[in-house]
């Protein structure tokens, strides 16, 4: 499964090998942390094959539900007792909190996300079983589809949430809240 070519083109560092978690993944995964804080941010890629197992983040009061913005590649989301969703760069996923739920990459391609939880209280994460092998390799690739990824240009992320996602609510009095309604004009939600 390994591919031995990290040289996956995409709009954010590949990162380190995700070794902490790697009892969680079938195959290799990356991590590049993006920021830090109240909510921290990460971009997660995965080489050709490599998934997570399924898992359940937990919280209350509002946190705990998984935002993944796919920027790169092309993989698979999908919820217990959901069909699997083709992921490409743009989608928007919103996992809410107690679902259970599975992503990673596509057989024969790379994929990347951008991933955040939201805060709130009691927000854990609870990981399951691995995804049965027999299912994994009887979903679709891209070759099986004719599809052919372009190399993702800097700025796109903008472009994307432009498209596909809602800008964060700024803190009141903030340069940010005054600069606000020029970077909300043509932003459209997901959901």
């Amino acid at each position: 499964m390994t591919s031995g070519n990290t040289e996956f083109p995409q709009i954010f560092p590949l990162g380190e090998r995700n070794d902490a978690f790697a009892q969680y993944f079938v195959g290799q995964s990356y991590l590049a942390p993006l920021a830090s804080g109240s909510v921290p941010v990460s971009n997660v890629s995965f080489e050709p094959g490599c998934r997570n197992n399924w898992h359940i983040h937990h919280g209350a009061d509002g946190g705990g539900d998984q935002i993944l913005l796919c920027t790169a590649g092309s993989g698979w989301y999908q919820a217990e007792g959901e069909d699997p969703i083709s992921v490409e760069p743009g989608t928007v996923i919103r996992v809410p909190a107690g679902t259970k739920h599975w992503h990673g990459a596509k057989a024969d391609t790379w994929f990347s996300h951008v991933a955040f939880i939201t805060p709130g209280a009691g927000v854990s994460n609870e990981w399951l079983e691995p995804v049965a092998e027999e299912y994994y390799a009887a979903l679709p690739t891209d070759e099986e589809n004719g599809v052919h990824h372009e190399r993702p240009r800097r700025g796109r992320l903008r472009d994307l949430l432009g498209r596909h996602g809602a800008a964060a609510p700024a803190r009141p009095g903030s340069r940010r809240e005054q600069r606000l309604p020029r970077l909300q004009r043509g932003v459209t939600s997901a959901r």
